[in-house]
């Protein structure tokens, strides 16, 4: 609480001014759209499927941190490991870290169900699922975090089997107790009460796992996770590429760090990734199962940029593109700590915007060929526009790469307030382009690149001095 306290003396002005703008403009943004939006029941399995993903993605998104609060991964917390503090006390702490994190997801949960269903959006009855689900939640969270160290270590198949069984148990079962906090209707009453029992004893058996994992693996997993941050390189052929097309200073930053997207620093990294070939298997579900509507008419060549099938490709690039550049404000955050190195060699601002904007330039590369690729092989984009649909692709791809990189050094120190902004940003201008072709070509690549690209090296360059103080 006191290093909490610390940070927040620090950082004033995103709490009391940032934090809540952003927040605020996201949940009148959310509101108006589900006032607006028409009634949308899904079925039992597509809501028990979407419950269960959404769980998942939770589990997968906090690999990182729960290993870091488990580990004390770069953190003042790491001394404790030299004092007689009881493993069951480490494991308790970093539980009660888990707990208060995603409470605040059951926070979240309860206003977008008042958002959405007025009717007794706080009732009681809603109490006890709720904490279920969040104790639930962090224990599967911590669970798959020491199985994820653990199997980078040891490689134990059967150990990472069980793990993976197991927390998928629990998102399943905290997907249930989710749909019986958005739909309590949906489930009947006798399902609902041994739904909250079978959820407090599969808590206590996911407390016990993690109990003895804990005691058994941390003392020989440790070292293995302290040494994360050692890993492999970036081929020899790649490092002369970048080493020939930037200067050293940023070729050098530049594989640094796509060697950490390779390792996969992050959790954020998988679920990325995940969501990229999640939006690329809807692509192509909808061009193949007749879900856009039919063209009646040959189209001219001018005309085919706004084919239902055209425009469902270049809206599914900018939402990959954005899913696979916002790893630029995670990777900066987790950088946070070690930035006095670019100090003390002399790195200066614009090198080191240089290096993120080029990062989210190549991690997002693959997202036009691929949106491109899919929508030609599903036979509802015309062949004579297939170059054409690659160059808007591509395009595309520049654009939102570009902004996203321009704003790596915005928000460094809050990642998650850097994440809605690149995402808000990156959408908004794509989808606009993507839209109204080619207007929005000289629109925005004759000014808002520009002031963008001028405002993300002054920054880069404020926070290179200041070290975000």
């Amino acid at each position: 609480m006191r290093e909490q306290l610390r940070w927040a003396k620090q950082h004033l002005y995103t709490l009391l001014i940032l934090s809540p703008l952003v927040f605020g403009i996201s949940y009148m943004t959310v509101s108006r759209l589900a006032e607006e939006a028409p009634a949308w029941q899904p079925s039992q399995a597509l809501g028990l499927l979407m419950a269960f993903a959404f769980v998942f993605s939770l589990i997968g998104l906090s690999l990182t941190r729960a290993s870091g609060e488990i580990f004390h991964l770069r953190r003042p917390e790491s001394v404790l490991d030299t004092l007689p503090v009881s493993l069951n006390t480490q494991l308790h702490a970093a539980l009660a870290k888990r707990i208060g994190r995603t409470l605040i997801i059951g926070a979240l949960l309860l206003i977008a169900r008042a958002l959405f269903d007025e009717s007794n959006a706080f009732a009681s009855s809603l109490v006890l699922p709720l904490l279920l689900f969040i104790l639930i939640t962090s224990l599967a969270e911590v669970l798959a975090a020491l199985n994820w160290i653990h199997w980078g270590h040891t490689k134990n198949g059967v150990a990472a089997f069980g793990a993976l069984l197991t927390v998928t148990v629990s998102a399943m079962l905290a997907g249930l107790l989710l749909i019986s906090i958005f739909r309590p209707h949906g489930l009947p009453v006798f399902n609902h009460r041994w739904l909250v029992i079978c959820g407090a004893l599969w808590a206590t058996v996911l407390y016990m796992l993690a109990r003895v994992m804990h005691e058994r693996w941390r003392a020989s997993d440790i070292e293995y996770a302290k040494r994360l941050e050692a890993g492999s390189r970036v081929s020899a052929f790649g490092s002369r590429w970048l080493e020939k097309r930037f200067e050293r200073a940023v070729a050098v930053e530049l594989a640094r760090d796509l060697q950490l997207t390779l390792r996969a620093f992050s959790s954020a990294v998988y679920v990325s990734l995940f969501i990229s070939l999640l939006l690329l298997a809807a692509l192509a579900t909808v061009l193949m199962t007749g879900l856009l509507p039919a063209v009646t008419s040959e189209p001219s060549w001018l005309d085919s940029t706004w084919l239902p099938a055209v425009m469902a490709a270049k809206i599914v690039c900018v939402l990959v593109c954005t899913s696979l550049c916002v790893l630029v404000a995670v990777l900066v955050a987790y950088q946070l700590p070690h930035f006095w190195l670019e100090r003390a060699i002399g790195t200066t601002g614009k090198q080191m915007w240089e290096t993120k904007l080029w990062y989210a330039r190549l991690v997002s590369l693959p997202a036009p060929v691929l949106a491109c690729l899919v929508g030609m092989l599903s036979g509802h984009v015309p062949l004579f526009y297939s170059l054409p649909l690659l160059c808007e692709c591509f395009w595309l791809w520049w654009l939102v790469s570009t902004l996203s990189g321009a704003l790596a050094f915005e928000v460094p120190e809050r990642p998650e307030l850097s994440l809605i902004l690149m995402i808000s940003v990156a959408c908004m201008f794509g989808l606009f382009v993507s839209v109204f072709w080619p207007a929005g070509f000289v629109i925005f690549a004759m000014n808002g690149i520009r002031a963008l690209t001028e405002r993300g090296q002054a920054r880069a360059n404020f926070f290179l001095q200041t070290e975000g103080d």
